[in-house]
């Protein structure tokens, strides 16, 4: 129980850091939203990378707050990134590949239809 509240914190913490960079990258930089997704997809797989090398041998929670629900809620672009390496580094090269190219694709397209769906329902 103590890891879902862990990771449940972390997700808010993140998220809300999430739109507290893209509203300052928007605001104040006078950027577009896009920007700021784009630094804190690169800023969230910068750190999850790093944590990634750590042990948490008897710090559970706090990995699953760091990684999962932090860095989760901040960007879910760094655990997509962090599955594709671990596929990588265990020579699963072309599932590393499929599940990179098809999550891109499938993903871009159900953007694509959620959108098409709303312009026809509304």
């Amino acid at each position: 129980m103590i890891n879902f509240l862990a990771v449940g914190a972390g997700g808010f913490v993140g998220a809300a850091l999430r739109y507290g960079v893209c509203l300052f990258m928007v605001s104040r930089a006078g950027l577009h939203n896009a920007w700021g997704t784009f630094f804190v997809n690169f800023f969230g797989c910068l750190l999850i990378g790093f944590l990634a090398g750590f042990e948490f041998k008897n710090i559970q929670p706090f990995k699953y707050f760091l990684i999962t629900g932090l860095l989760g809620g901040f960007t879910t672009f760094s655990a997509f990134s962090l599955d594709a390496l671990m596929l990588l580094k265990d020579g699963q090269t072309l599932k590393a590949v499929l599940y990179i190219l098809g999550t891109l694709i499938v993903c871009i397209s159900a953007v694509f239809a959620g959108f098409s769906a709303f312009k026809i329902v509304n």
